[in-house]
């Protein structure tokens, strides 16, 4: 296990895994649901306490590694029309602060698509599972906000909310 820094935290590690995911679904006109994901994508959670309101999460997520249920749509979303992954080859994503209430946690912090950091804040589930940190949520943003503003074609409007959904299991840093 890794070293527990003053005060009973603790350090884990973001990698993709077995139990890991990072996820999103947008919806369209006549396509319906499209869904996918990232493969690729590396951080940490650290802690300064036994308190896990006290974590900073740091996530980068590897664009080029963006996927989809679909081949041709998986292309269109490396291109310019939505992420720009040659330009921009990463996405970010640094807490500034968790909170805890009645029902689980809210995770609010910087995340940064396009070169453009815009905060949002999601309820989330943060819990430790056998010395392991367990993260889950699923919220919706609205990709106009980082100037994905591709609207479709003919008949097949995309909507602007995007559902992103993410269940983490991360082990202790080495």
């Amino acid at each position: 296990p890794a070293p527990a820094p003053a005060g009973g935290g603790a350090k884990y590690a973001i990698t993709p895994n077995d139990d890991s995911n990072i996820l999103w679904i947008g919806y369209g006109g006549i396509m319906g649901q499209m869904n996918g994901g990232f493969a690729v994508f590396d951080g940490s959670v650290t802690t300064d306490s036994a308190d896990l309101a006290t974590a900073k999460i740091n996530l980068k997520i590897d664009m080029k590694s963006i996927y989809s249920n679909s081949g041709l749509l998986t292309t269109k979303l490396k291109n310019e029309d939505f992420f720009s992954t040659e330009k921009f080859p990463a996405a970010t994503f640094v807490s500034t602060g968790i909170t805890k209430d009645a029902s689980g946690y809210n995770v609010s912090g910087n995340l940064d698509i396009l070169g453009a950091a815009r905060n949002v804040t999601f309820p989330a589930t943060i819990e430790l599972k056998n010395g392991k940190l367990h993260a889950a949520a699923k919220f919706l943003i609205n990709r106009n906000d980082w100037g994905i503003v591709y609207k479709g074609t003919g008949d097949n409007f995309i909507k602007d909310d995007v559902q992103v959904s993410f269940d983490i299991l991360c082990d202790p840093a080495k």
